[in-house]
């Protein structure tokens, strides 16, 4: 049995709370799309700076997919495939490796098709 003081639980509140508050900060913004989360520090080993971004697409055929806020100078964190999204999620498949960003989209050419799933666009904006 664990037994936790009142400080403890009171720092997992404050921890849960601004993981909420950064996550909610694009659709407060009116920019659900492609959120701010946070800056990235220069030298934190993510990138050497810029803001990570999310966004949230409809998944289609290999090929294009638009990501209106991504250009081709940003840094692509990772791209999750959630299979089954219009229904159920039945997996969740990486395809970060597939993908290149451009000029308003992602591109993965030859790669998966995620045609009736969602895909979850992480990635490091360095351009205006």
């Amino acid at each position: 049995m664990s037994s936790y003081s009142y400080e403890d639980s009171a720092l997992r509140a404050r921890q849960k709370a601004e993981a909420a508050r950064l996550l909610d900060l694009g659709s407060a913004a009116g920019d659900p799309e492609s959120a701010f989360l946070q800056p990235i520090v220069a030298g934190s080993g993510i990138g050497g700076g810029g803001f990570l971004k999310k966004a949230l697409i409809a998944g289609g055929a290999a090929g294009d997919r638009t990501v209106s806020a991504i250009n081709a100078g940003d840094e692509l964190v990772e791209v999750l495939q959630f299979v089954g999204a219009g229904v159920a999620i039945t997996n969740i498949v990486d395809l970060t490796s597939e993908f290149t960003p451009g000029n308003g989209k992602i591109n993965n050419t030859a790669g998966t098709s995620s045609v009736g799933d969602k895909l979850l666009v992480l990635w490091i904006k360095k351009t205006l």
